[in-house]
């Protein structure tokens, strides 16, 4: 009799609560169909999810479920499908509805008209990336792109999502909203926001800090050297980038950390980010500057590539590349406005912020590729190279996030100059974010972007997008610093060898071979026909091994004439080849004798310090 009082009351209880979730739900499942998922990892150490997919309501003769095939933010096809294991299908009429591949990631359901159709699968989740999914017995991620299916038609409908975790885990972290008096059962407002909410599930280090009266957490999975003052910096660097835009387009935001043996990036989402970093990094100078630049950069992204977009970059299609030439806004002008959120946060002096801008010319500039890719065309292609590189790339292709760095700061400081230091860079941003985003609700083309730098500087830029954006123009260095009252004196790069000898290959040395692994486009090695994989076995017909081929080649001069002997496919050579000297450059940037007062003020601005302050306090 108790125990019939007790299952009465638990069944009471349960009525109440699927009472409260309806009520609550109602605004978004004001449609005839609902959508639920549920995921478990019954046995976490075999590396599976259990996914299922229920739907009620849609009464079709078949029904196509679709697993995407990339991830937004990461511009590569990757082909989640290759994952998914022991699909099945059942209704309320059938306990096996017959289903087909009618592509690679597309499996067609003959539901016969059935009120409710529910799929299963398992899913193999063993990827350590910000990009794709994991699961052992120590925790789970989750990217949702590689788990959960979608309905094209049913895209934009609302949806739940049910985790059952496994008994050892305790928490559950993501951007999804729990559903009241729920700990494990999450509203999805829609699939595009199910694709931007990744979840950590385990029993994961929590912090938790507020901006604005805004709640933030930060969760920490693994062993490592962070401590308060690690959150502390993450809280700074926030309240930096909210300070750009004055407002705070969330309602909460998530930090996942997973810590590594060494550093992996970090990957945008709508209110959360997920970040890999070295575990024993946080302490140390230089690495704490490199996670504080790499969280700065996922942070702004909330806001560009979030909310400020390319009109190509949503609503998305998962199924095929998603083209836009505009990746070196999107992701360039967050690498230069993460140096400038660690400026204004402090975490950076002056004469470090210049450093890393000369630091940045040399990686534009040394690139053989920033001659033969243009800015926009890096853009267009990252989705079969930036992603796909091979021992050629440095030779043909020039980073987006480089050049769009770059740019920014051109922008930027022309802004300044033409616009009497009335307006910057960050004005354009903010417009955008406001015209855009907030009130037309969609992402700008490139003619609006351009007229939106027109209309904060005063000026035309389509000479700057023809020689800069679209074009492989050398960019005029000098003209650009001259705004902030800066001279620039470019040096010739030395080469590591001790009489300056340049032959323009890489080496490495594995098994007691010395091979090639990169030809530098147009240098000694590449003119004169040594090749990638080439095992070099002699110079001058001596038999040397990566020291002696370094000691050997230093010893020459510009000029010099050597006979390298290599192993190509085991067919010995010998190649001819007449040193040359490195062409790469480095720059020295330093203040003008007598600046204009823009000149002082646009540094005073840009520098955020007074003219003539230069420490690295």
């Amino acid at each position: 009799m108790l125990r019939n009082i007790t299952d009465n009351k638990k069944m009471i209880a349960r009525n109440i609560f699927a009472l409260q979730v309806c009520f609550f739900l109602f605004p978004f499942f004001a449609f005839s169909q609902t959508i639920t998922y549920t995921l478990s990892m019954p046995e976490p150490w075999t590396h599976y999810y259990h996914v299922t997919q229920t739907i009620k309501g849609e009464r079709k003769r078949s029904i196509d479920f679709v697993m995407p095939v990339w991830i937004p933010g990461s511009y590569m096809i990757r082909e989640f499908s290759k994952n998914v294991e022991e699909f099945k299908a059942h209704s309320e009429k059938s306990e096996n509805l017959k289903w087909e591949k009618i592509d690679k990631n597309t499996w067609r359901v003959r539901t016969n008209k059935a009120n409710e159709v529910t799929i299963s699968y398992k899913v193999y989740a063993f990827v350590k990336s910000v990009r794709g999914s994991f699961l052992d017995d120590s925790h789970g991620f989750v990217s949702p792109p590689d788990l959960f299916m979608y309905v094209e038609k049913l895209k934009n409908r609302p949806a739940t999502l049910e985790i059952d975790p496994y008994d050892e885990f305790s928490t559950i972290s993501t951007g999804l909203e729990s559903i009241p008096g729920s700990r494990n059962s999450f509203i999805v407002p829609n699939y595009d926001i199910l694709v931007d909410s990744p979840i950590e599930i385990g029993n994961q280090t929590v912090f938790k800090f507020g901006v604005d009266g805004v709640p933030h957490e930060m969760v920490f999975y693994g062993k490592g050297n962070y401590d308060s003052s690690t959150v502390d910096d993450v809280k700074r660097i926030v309240e930096e980038t909210v300070k750009i835009f004055g407002e705070i387009p969330y309602k909460r935001y998530l930090f996942i950390v997973h810590l590594t043996k060494s550093s992996g990036g970090g990957l945008e989402h709508l209110n959360s980010q997920v970040l890999r970093y070295g575990r024993w990094n946080f302490q140390s100078a230089d690495r704490r500057g490199r996670w504080r630049s790499l969280v700065a950069h996922e942070v702004f992204h909330l806001y560009n590539v979030k909310r400020i977009r390319a009109r190509e970059l949503g609503p998305f299609d998962y199924t095929r590349e998603n083209y836009t030439s505009l990746l070196w806004v999107m992701e360039g002008f967050t690498s230069y406005y993460s140096g400038r959120i660690l400026l204004s946060a402090g975490f950076l002096s002056t004469k470090q912020y210049q450093n890393t801008i000369v630091n940045n010319m040399k990686r534009v500039s040394n690139t053989i590729g920033n001659k033969y890719q243009s800015a926009a065309d890096a853009s267009f292609d990252a989705w079969i190279r930036f992603y796909r590189s091979n021992e050629n790339s440095p030779n043909r292709d020039m980073s987006y996030y480089d050049k769009g760095n770059l740019l920014g700061m051109l922008l930027d400081l022309e802004i300044r100059n033409s616009s009497k230091n009335k307006k910057t860079l960050d004005d354009v941003m903010r417009r955008l974010y406001s015209v855009y985003y907030k009130k037309k609700k969609r992402g700008f083309s490139e003619a609006e972007f351009k007229k939106e730098l027109e209309r904060a500087a005063g000026i035309g830029f389509s000479e700057f997008f023809t020689k800069y954006v679209h074009g492989t123009e050398d960019v005029d260095y000098g003209k650009y610093l001259s705004y902030a009252g800066l001279e620039i004196e470019t040096i010739e790069a030395p080469s590591r060898s001790e009489h300056g000898a340049y032959l323009g290959i890489k080496t490495s040395e594995s098994s007691g071979k010395l091979k090639i692994t990169r030809v530098k486009r147009d240098s000694p090695a590449w003119n004169y026909g040594l090749n990638v994989n080439d095992e070099i076995i002699a110079v001058d017909g001596l038999r040397v091994n990566l020291a002696e081929y370094t000691k050997a080649i230093g010893a020459l001069m510009p000029g010099d004439r050597v006979v390298i002997t290599v192993s190509r496919d085991d067919w010995l050579r010998e190649i001819d080849v007449v040193i040359g000297e490195s062409t790469d450059k480095s720059f020295y940037i330093f203040q003008t004798d007598n600046p204009s007062d823009l000149q002082k003020a646009v540094y005073e601005s840009y520098f955020m310090t007074e003219w003539g302050n230069e420490t690295e306090e």
